[in-house]
Formats: C-alpha cells, sequence, structure tokens
C-alpha cells in the first residue's frame, strides 16, 4: 500500500500548490493537503492532524512567520517548514533559514516548490520516517522490533546498512547488509555508541564525533563521510547520515540513519587524484583564488592563494567544511545564499562585488563569479567558485570618490567662477559663476549660450578669444570684458580660460571674477590721486595768493591811519573786504582739495543761514520753494565759518538733486540739549548744549539699502562724471572734527530731514583772546621777520614800526640763523614764513629752539602746518599764524606770545 504525506498550507496560494500536488499524484506521491489563513484555524486544525510537512506564506496578515517557525520547532521538530514569499530577497531568506526553515521559495515558482516537495518526501521514503506523522504518544511506544518491522522492505532493497541509535542507553540496534559494507555479521555489532566510535580512523574521529554532537544539540540533518574499519582490519569509506529524534522536553531519544559503503568512490577519486594534481598545480599558481564545493555546500577543494585567505596552510584543513567554519563566518551567509541561488537556479553569477569580514578583525573586497558543477549526465553536482581580491581597487576607487568629493566641495564653494563651454554652449559651471550672472542655481546655465552673457559691444573680444583657444592657436588667454547680468545690469569680469578636450572635441575651461566693485576702487584711487595732484598745486597756488594778499592786508591799516578822508576810508574797506573775500575762497579750496582744518574762532551760525538762504534764492531752480525758521537767541559756536559753509551748502545741494521736479525745502536752527543715549553709537560727541541746524526736502528719500553708505567716500548715486562721492564724506569730516554729530531721517516719496548738531559755545558766553585784548603800542621790543617775498618783509616792518617795535628783516634761513647767533639776547620774537627757498621755516624753527628753547617763534604760510610738525616746535611759545592776515591779527600774536600765551591763529 502506498504511503500518503499529510501537508498544511498556512497561505490563500491554493491554486500554486494545488499545480505542485497535481505533478506529484501523477508520480505516484501521494498527498492531502490541508489550508488554513488564521492563527486560530491552525491551531484548531493541529489538534487532530499531524502532518509531515508545512508549507506557510509570508504574505498572511495574521501570522507571524518567525513566532510559527520557533513554535514548530519545539513541538514539531522533526517537521520542516517551506517557506513561499513574494518578497524573494536574500537578507530575508537568511534570516528564516537561520530561523529553522526547511527552504525559502517565490511564490508561483512550481518548478522550485516541487522540486523540494519530491526530494523531502523520497528522503522520507528511503529512511522509513512515516512515524513523523505519528503522535508523539505513539513514537514513545514504537519498540525496535517494529521499527525493523516497518522498513524491512526498504532495507532489502538498498545495499546499506541501517541503524537505530538510542541516545540514552547509547546501544545501536543494526539492520542490513552489514557483512558486505563492513564484513561483520549483526551479532558482531553489538558494543554500541563506544565501538562506532573505535572503530572510526582515528584522523576521522574527532570530526565524526563532533559533528554528531553538533547534530543533536541543534537538530540538524548529520551527514558526513569518514573512514571505517573493517573485519579484514582495512578501512572502508562510508557515508553517514542520519537525524534525532526529540521527546515533548526537547531531549534527544534515539537517531536514525543509515550508512553507505562509497569505496569504490573514493578510489576513483584516487585514480583521478594524479589528473587533479596537475590542474591543481595550475590554479595554485594563478592569482586568482578558485574553489569548488558540493551540492551540501563542503568545500571539495581549492588553490593555494584560496587556502591563504582562509588562514589555512593545508587543503584538508579545508575539506569538507562549510563557509560557516571558516574566518569569514561573519560573511559566510551571504556566500551560502549565492551558493544555493547558483545551484537551484543553474545559472552562474559573473563579477559582482561582496565584502569579506574575517575573524581577526581584517576584511578585504572581493570580485566573485559562480558557476554549477555538472556531472557527465548533466546533473548539477555543486558550485565552481573564483574571486579576485579587489581591496587595494577599492581603496583607490574611494579616494578618488573623496577627491572628487573635495573638488567638488572647492569648485562649488570657491569665490571664483568656474565653467566649462563648448561652441559658445555652457556645459558646466559652479553656482560662484551663476551667482556672478545673477541665477540663483548653476543648472539654471547649463546649456546657454555664452552670449547671452556678455554685454554690448564685448562679443567680439569674447568670441574672437574662444575661436583663436578652441581652434589650438591661443592655448590660454586672460582679459577683461563687461558681462550682462540676468537683470541687465553690466558688470566688469576679469577671465583665464584654457584649451581642453571635453567629451572627446575642443572645449574651453576657465575662470571668472566679478571685477566691478576692483574698476570702481581704481576710478575711486585715480579721483583720488587727481585730488591729491590737486591739493599739492592748490597748496602752492595759495601759499603764493597768500603772499599777494598779506601786504595788502597789512597796507590797508597803514593807509587807514593816513587818510582821514570818508573817500579814502570806504575805498579802503571795499579793498579789505575783497582782500578778505579771497583769503576765504583760497581756504575753501584748501578745504576741498586737502582737507584744510581750518580756523575755529567764535560765530553766530544765523549769519551762515542766511549766506545760504540768499545763495538758494538766488542759484535753486524757481520750483523749489524755500522756508527758514530761526530764532532770535540762537546760541553761538566755536567753528570755522568756511568749513560750516560748506556743510550746509553739500547737504543743501543734495537736497536741490533729490527734488528734479520742485518740492519744499526748509532750512532750520535750534538750541537743544543732548542726552547721552541720543548721540550716536560711535560718536565722540558728548552730552550737554547743541545747535541744531536742519535742512529738510521734500524729494524721493533715501533708499535703506543704502543709508548706511552716504558718509562713505567716493559713494554716489549720481551717474559717472556727475558726482565725486565726496560731498556727505566731507560734511561728516567736517562735523566730526567740531566735535559734533548728523542724524539722517528720511522715507521713500515722502523726503529727508539731516540734522547738524555743533556744541555751543558755553550756551553763547564768548571767552576768545581776541576779543578781549586791545591792540596796545609795543615797548621797543625786537622782532626778527623772515620771509622770501620782499614785499611781505617791507609792510610787516612797517606796520610793526608804527606800534612801536624794532624789526630785523632776513630774505632766508641762513641770514637769518646768521642774524640770531649774533643777537639772540636782543630780539624777542621770531616771525618766519614755512614755504622759503634753501631752508624752510620749519628747519629755521627747529634750529633755532635747537640754539634757545625758550625762544618764542610764530610760523606764517598759505598753509596750515602739520600736527607733527607744530608738535616738533613745541607747545608754547609757538603760535601759527595763518596768511594773509591783517596788522591787527598780526599785532594781537605778537602780544600773545609775549604774554606767553597759546594761540590756534
Amino acid at each position: 500500500m502506498k504511503s500518503k504525506y499529510y501537508i498544511v498550507a498556512i497561505t490563500a496560494q491554493v491554486s500554486f500548490i494545488e499545480r505542485a500536488k497535481n505533478i506529484l499524484d501523477k508520480k505516484n506521491v501521494l498527498t492531502e493537503i490541508k489550508y488554513v489563513s488564521r492563527k486560530k484555524e491552525l491551531e484548531e486544525l493541529l489538534t487532530h492532524f499531524t502532518p509531515h510537512l508545512i508549507i506557510m506564506d509570508d504574505t498572511c496578515a495574521e501570522i507571524d512567520q518567525f513566532e510559527l517557525l520557533n513554535k514548530f520547532k519545539n513541538d514539531y521538530s522533526d517537521v520542516p517548514v517551506v517557506i513561499i514569499s513574494k518578497k524573494y530577497e536574500e537578507r530575508l531568506g537568511l534570516n528564516y533559514f537561520e530561523a529553522g526553515a526547511y527552504d525559502f521559495i517565490p511564490i508561483n515558482d512550481d518548478k522550485r516548490l516541487l522540486f523540494t516537495l519530491l526530494k523531502y518526501f523520497q528522503n522520507l521514503s528511503q529512511v522509513s520516517k512515516t512515524n513523523s506523522a505519528l503522535s508523539i504518544n505513539e513514537k514513545k511506544d514504537i519498540s525496535s522490533t517494529d521499527w525493523i518491522e516497518r522498513f524491512r522492505l526498504v532495507v532489502t532493497s538498498t545495499n546499506q546498512l541501517i541503524y537505530d541509535y538510542n541516545t540514552r542507553s547509547g546501544s545501536i540496534l543494526w539492520q542490513g547488509n552489514s557483512k558486505q559494507v563492513v564484513g561483520y555479521d549483526l551479532n558482531e555489532l553489538v558494543g554500541g555508541i563506544e565501538q562506532w566510535k573505535e572503530m572510526i580512523h582515528p584522523s576521522d574521529r574527532d570530526r565524526a564525533i563532533t559533528l554528531l554532537e553538533k547534530s543533536e544539540r541543534e537538530n540538524l540533518l548529520y551527514d558526513i563521510e569518514y573512514r571505517f574499519r573493517h573485519k579484514t582490519k582495512e578501512y572502508v569509506w562510508l557515508r553517514d547520515k542520519g537525524f534525532f529524534l526529540y521527546d515533548s522536553t526537547g531531549k534527544s531519544i534515539r537517531m536514525l540513519g543509515m550508512m553507505e559503503d562509497i569505496s569504490s568512490r573514493k578510489e576513483v577519486e584516487e585514480e583521478l587524484y594524479e589528473s587533479r594534481q596537475i590542474i591543481q598545480l595550475v590554479l595554485d599558481n594563478i592569482p586568482q583564488r578558485v574553489f569548488w564545493k558540493d551540492k551540501n555546500f563542503r568545500y571539495l577543494g581549492c588553490n593555494k592563494p584560496f587556502l591563504q585567505d582562509a588562514g589555512l596552510s593545508d587543503i584538508s584543513q579545508i575539506l569538507g567544511k562549510e563557509d560557516f567554519e571558516l574566518n569569514w563566518k561573519d560573511t559566510a551567509p551571504i556566500y551560502r545564499a549565492d551558493d544555493k541561488s547558483v545551484i537551484e537556479s543553474g545559472k552562474p553569477k559573473y563579477n559582482y562585488e561582496e565584502p569579506q569580514y574575517r575573524v581577526d578583525g581584517t576584511s578585504s573586497w572581493l570580485r566573485t563569479s559562480k558557476v554549477p558543477l555538472y556531472d557527465k549526465d548533466g546533473n548539477i553536482l555543486g558550485v565552481l567558485g573564483t574571486y579576485e581580491d579587489i581591496t587595494n581597487q577599492k581603496k583607490m576607487e574611494l579616494a578618488l570618490r573623496e577627491s572628487e568629493m573635495k573638488y567638488r566641495d572647492l569648485v562649488d564653494k570657491s569665490v571664483i567662477g568656474i565653467y566649462i563651454t563648448q561652441n559658445h554652449i555652457i556645459k558646466f559651471c559652479n553656482n560662484r559663476f551663476a551667482e556672478i550672472f545673477g541665477y540663483i542655481n548653476a543648472e539654471d546655465l547649463i546649456g546657454t549660450h555664452v552670449k547671452s552673457l556678455v554685454a554690448e559691444g564685448s562679443w567680439e573680444l569674447v568670441d574672437t578669444q574662444v575661436k583663436l583657444r578652441e581652434s589650438g592657436k591661443l592655448l590660454s588667454s586672460h582679459y577683461e570684458f563687461k558681462g550682462k547680468r540676468k537683470d541687465g545690469t553690466i558688470i566688469d569680469l576679469e577671465v583665464i580660460g584654457n584649451r581642453i578636450i571635453y567629451e572627446g572635441h575642443p572645449a574651453i575651461q576657465g575662470s571668472l571674477i566679478d571685477i566691478t566693485e576692483k574698476k570702481i576702487f581704481q576710478t575711486q584711487m585715480l579721483r583720488s590721486q587727481r585730488l591729491e595732484s590737486l591739493g599739492t598745486l592748490a597748496g602752492g597756488i595759495a601759499h603764493d595768493l597768500n603772499n599777494v594778499l598779506s601786504p595788502i592786508l597789512l597796507s590797508i591799516e597803514i593807509l587807514k591811519k593816513n587818510l582821514k578822508d570818508d573817500k579814502s576810508i570806504q575805498l579802503l574797506d571795499t579793498l579789505n573786504k575783497s582782500a578778505t573775500r579771497g583769503r576765504e575762497i583760497i581756504k575753501q579750496l584748501l578745504t576741498f582739495a586737502r582737507g584744510f582744518s581750518g580756523e575755529h574762532v567764535v560765530i553766530q551760525p544765523l549769519h551762515i543761514i542766511r549766506e545760504l538762504e540768499h545763495l538758494v534764492r538766488e542759484t535753486f531752480p524757481k520750483s523749489i520753494q524755500l522756508q527758514v525758521d530761526l530764532p532770535k537767541d540762537l546760541w553761538t559756536i566755536q567753528a570755522d565759518p568756511t568749513q560750516i559753509h560748506q556743510v550746509m551748502l553739500n547737504i543743501g545741494i543734495n537736497a536741490r538733486d533729490a527734488m528734479p521736479y520742485g518740492g519744499m525745502l526748509k532750512i532750520s536752527a535750534e538750541n537743544v540739549h543732548v542726552q547721552q543715549n541720543e548721540i550716536p553709537p560711535g560718536s565722540y560727541a558728548k552730552p550737554g548744549p547743541y545747535v541744531k541746524l536742519g535742512i529738510e526736502d521734500s524729494g524721493t528719500g533715501i533708499p535703506p539699502e543704502i543709508l548706511d553708505k552716504i558718509f562713505e567716500p567716493f559713494f554716489t548715486t549720481k551717474e559717472r562724471g556727475k558726482g565725486t562721492g565726496l560731498g556727505l564724506s566731507t560734511v561728516h569730516s567736517i562735523v566730526k572734527s567740531h566735535k559734533g554729530f548728523i542724524t539722517v531721517k528720511t522715507e521713500m516719496g515722502i523726503g529727508t530731514i539731516f540734522s547738524v548738531y555743533l556744541p555751543a559755545f558755553e550756551e553763547g558766553k564768548p571767552k576768545n583772546v581776541e576779543e578781549t585784548l586791545k591792540i596796545s603800542q609795543g615797548n621797543g621790543e625786537t622782532i626778527l621777520v623772515v620771509d622770501d617775498e620782499q614785499s611781505i618783509l617791507d609792510i610787516t616792518k612797517n606796520t610793526l614800526e608804527m606800534y612801536g617795535y624794532n624789526v630785523i628783516t632776513a630774505h632766508d634761513g641762513v641770514e637769518a640763523l646768521s642774524i640770531y647767533t649774533h643777537k639772540e639776547n636782543k630780539i624777542d620774537v621770531v616771525i618766519v614764513d614755512i614755504i622759503m627757498p634753501s631752508l624752510d621755516g620749519l628747519t629755521i624753527a627747529n634750529t633755532l629752539r635747537k640754539m634757545n628753547p625758550d625762544i618764542k617763534i610764530i610760523t606764517s604760510s598759505g598753509i596750515k602746518i602739520s600736527e607733527s610738525d607744530e608738535e616738533n616746535l613745541g607747545k608754547t611759545n609757538h603760535i601759527f599764524l595763518q596768511k594773509p592776515y591783517t596788522a591787527e591779527k598780526l599785532l594781537m600774536t605778537i602780544q600773545q606770545i609775549l604774554h606767553g600765551r597759546k594761540s590756534d591763529s
């Protein structure tokens, strides 16, 4: 009677399994399949139905596959579980195998399922494993005699030795052709497990016993080849294959198995050994690692390089072993999955990369190929593999990738625009290149024609340079051109380009720098240099003009004493005003050109505002209305009138320019007390009384983004050539030098208010020496006057003598030093012009100071001396007198220095 095999299928894939069942039935392998899809149904079924095999679908929602695998391992350890899955992945399969699955099969792979079922049931038939479908109680009650009777047909039909090993007593019940297999009668094999151990070849004994213990401990199929002592004292080769049975507590109770004489096969293997040795010699001398395994994934051989990778020295150390037993056991699951795939599919796998982690902590990368091994009949025997160590190549690839990443990072973060163009088309550029032209991302420019980024008038230059480089006539070039941003703004660019081969064709690789600000700075520098040159020229002119004006102003005082009629006095006043006006013009010229610090005197700002009011009404467009709001009791300030006039005028002009179509201009002044919190940060101004001068316009207003820049030198919003950018910078410098500050309030479309705060002069109370001293006659003091202008010497001598002073004159420094050497004790004051040929006035003054540290010196020039020069001349006994000066100014300065006072004349 044919056996029937019982299957439990935990799945909804009925048709897939039924197709396999139909083919099994046709092959006379009768099956009965029970289908369930819920955990409760499964538990109920297993109470009265014991299967030979379980098929479990891992897509069942209510089923935890790993939980059931663990349950089956404990309760149905001899029942294999086959997993079918829609996700046929290597790592998932390894997890199932580790959890105890018998096989892992893709859903709808009929052939694979059929092969697994057929293979298992045939093996089950050969070893008479039908008792696994009996209940556990039936298993416990079965006797050796029953077992022998049940498998008698199997035993008699095979040339094998069958055994039943009682793991508790150590006895072994043998059945089969023992005489033919090992030369002993069955009644001679009564020594149990110890006899079996003793009869194994000493070289194979430890291996056989160790595997037996492992199989029992881990519920593994015992499958091994070893040499067994024949009754003739010779050793025969046996293949021993068996499995363990366990009680409900998980303890083994017996082992069922069979032994097969494989000596003939071994003899054939020996005959092939010599030819294999030749092949082995070849394999051992190639750099690639070569290995081959049987269908059970055990090594049958390898070459020496492979053996060295395994950390072994002899081939015998690897034969029969699995990857899990070698020093790369951590990656053994990966190798097992690959081997299984090749063996079961019959399809090779070529040139794939995989890691190898060894137990000593080292690792490497392999490039592996595996193909099926076939026998002469086309049956798969195992797998043949080869690999090469590509660790160094991997390191180089990694280093290259890191280098590429660093280069890419460097290019992306570069402050220089980098690009590649081909036939005027942008093939590559970094983000900085895109930013220069007003684009957010570099990708926005890929494929763009270069001409769209070049300003009109520069394309011919760019086109010529590119064509020369692409043709090879010019390998590299460095030039400047004007580019065009996305919003149409024209920018100055500097480019360095080189010819390269890109994708097999000539191209240009280059770097681009935005030099717009550099160009602006260069223009500003040129302006600054021109202003500096102008300052030098103006200084020379001012000195000469002041030398011309000095005799005129001094002569007016003398003429006023000698001429008493009204008409002459009126003419002299006109002459005095004109000369004074000329002196102020020269001061203004120096202020613009060289930053002349000016002369600080106590002044009433109302006079300056009235002058500005008159100027505005006369020169500003009639479309601009003027409103002036001034108090009657405005405090005085100590300041340079010309510079304050310039401050108000510069702000007023800016207000005018902000109202091209007309508007309202308001000028105001008021007395204010400034608190500390009202002073702008960074200002050196101090709390106290101030005069506040205001200019308000109803113009366009100042954009917020440039408000912080309006006082910077050369900053201007006017068209090129219509403004220097120095107006408000000059205003800021002048106000700062007067220890004041400026505030600006502005609103786009409404207008702007500039407020200038200047410290009040003790709320208007004067204390200037010039206003308290009266001009008095000299007492015969001797004055040495040194100047290279004869007219100045003459008029100065006449003026001083008229007021009771003795005067000695010298035309140059040499003469002055000579006179002082002989008349040092008689000279009370020396007046020396700074700018003279040969020895200049500063050299003369310093020399005189060395001769007499207490000497009183008045230096005079059309240009004020520097602070360092004044420091060298000393803080006491020295006064600087600005040319041109009046007789009154000259006489008061002499009185000041004779009385020991210091003046800022």
